[in-house]
């Protein structure tokens, strides 16, 4: 990508960006309708808080590896970090499981199968989306559009077909699980068309001494933001009950559908800003600037369909049975300026390498978003929920996009 690199021309290297993210979207949005459709409201809520736990655990133990590999894969040869990183993956699985069950045991939920299934679930795409940041480093979107569309349309086909036969979530699981691994083999695929391949099947612990500290910080930022994104549903669970985890839900899914497009801008403007950087040492502003002012045109419109629709979307969506869950998305639908512009600000600090400040904004971010959500869910409710989730996405928004200004000012030789 030229130097003078355009919000257009962004877009166009990111259509299948999107296309990945969309397909990716809608099949998780699909899926968890025919669940909550197929389920009481205190089972959704507990599978739920099972898929959320995981979910969070998992990023945590990415350890910032797909953005590492997204940015280094971008202008180098980067078989050997590829494959420490895939060894470390498999055997962090163990791990993984053992603190998933320990949890919900812990937590008075008993069914170890089911969590067994759906955290294993969770860990293999988890595993895909690392591998893909290869895709993304070496610009082969549409690569990994079409290793998404493989999984996600068996997933698709599977289901249409098993729903004449039998409604059953455990199934839907199960199916997804088999998407997921159609996913990865296609994965693994074009990345040995690339050259890509596992040199050897052991951890090089000197390499990890060298990738971790680029990494990490990266993972824990992600990790961080990821957390304050769930965590609210499980201290929901904890606090009040299931069902109000079902109603908040649903309510929360409708307000994240919108982030559907926001990557077609994202990852190709990490990609970009990240070898400009490397090859010329220049930072391209005007392209943040005009980047930030689609994503608030974006999220107005969002906030206005999202506030007068909500009650049609709840109900023909999800059903009578979750109408409360109507209030819940209007409000929330006010978070949406800050999620979009701090996920600009995210990507701009890691594609510039200061991920200690996306980290440490996150982090902070993580602890107001527990201690607002502890006082105010016991206070309000599930509204609690609502109104923590504005603050902390503004908040994280504004004291990133301070130090994104204070490390332009300090760099001003570099700008563009």
């Amino acid at each position: 990508m030229t130097h003078n690199s355009s919000i257009i021309q962004l877009i166009k290297n990111g259509q299948f960006t999107f296309y990945t993210n969309a397909i990716e979207k809608i099949s998780f949005f699909v899926f968890f309708i025919l669940i909550a459709r197929t389920s009481s409201l205190n089972e959704y809520g507990n599978l739920i808080a099972v898929f959320t736990f995981a979910n969070i655990l998992s990023f945590f133990l990415e350890f910032g590896f797909g953005a590492y590999l997204q940015r280094e894969s971008s202008y180098k040869n980067i078989n050997n970090d590829y494959s420490t990183i895939i060894a470390l993956k498999i055997i962090l699985y163990i791990p993984f499981q053992l603190v998933c069950q320990s949890y919900f045991l812990l937590n008075n939920y008993s069914n170890a199968v089911l969590v067994l299934l759906i955290s294993t679930l969770i860990y293999l795409f988890n595993f895909n989306s690392t591998l893909n940041g290869v895709l993304y480093g070496k610009n082969l979107f549409r690569e990994a559009f079409y290793s998404h569309a493989f999984g996600r349309t068996a997933f698709i086909i599977l289901t249409i077909i098993s729903l004449f036969i039998v409604k059953n979530y455990v199934l839907l699981i199960i199916l997804l699980f088999l998407g997921g691994a159609i996913h990865l083999g296609t994965i693994l695929r074009y990345l040995g068309n690339t050259g890509i391949k596992v040199t050897r099947n052991d951890i090089q612990f000197s390499l990890l001494k060298k990738i971790l500290p680029a990494s990490l910080p990266i993972g824990l930022g992600t990790f961080f933001a990821f957390a304050y994104d769930k965590i609210d549903v499980l201290l929901i669970r904890e606090i009040i009950n299931s069902n109000a985890v079902a109603i908040y839900s649903a309510g929360y899914s409708l307000y994240k559908l919108p982030i559907i497009l926001t990557p077609v801008l994202l990852v190709p403007l990490f990609t970009d800003i990240s070898s400009k950087l490397k090859s010329s040492s220049l930072i391209d502003t005007a392209l943040l600037k005009k980047a930030a002012v689609v994503l608030l045109i974006y999220a107005a419109t969002c906030i206005i369909v999202l506030f007068f629709l909500s009650k049609i979307f709840v109900t023909i969506i999800y059903g009578e049975k979750f109408i409360d869950s109507v209030d819940v998305t209007k409000l929330l639908a006010f978070a949406l300026p800050g999620l979009f512009l701090n996920n600009l600000t995210g990507v701009a600090l890691n594609s510039l390498g200061k991920e200690k400040y996306q980290f440490l904004s996150t982090s902070i971010g993580v602890i107001i978003n527990i201690i607002a959500n502890i006082f105010l869910i016991s206070h309000m409710g599930i509204y609690g929920a609502v109104y923590s989730t504005i603050l902390t996405e503004t908040f994280v928004f504004l004291l990133q996009a301070y130090f994104l200004v204070v490390y332009l000012k300090k760099n001003k030789t570099g700008l563009i």
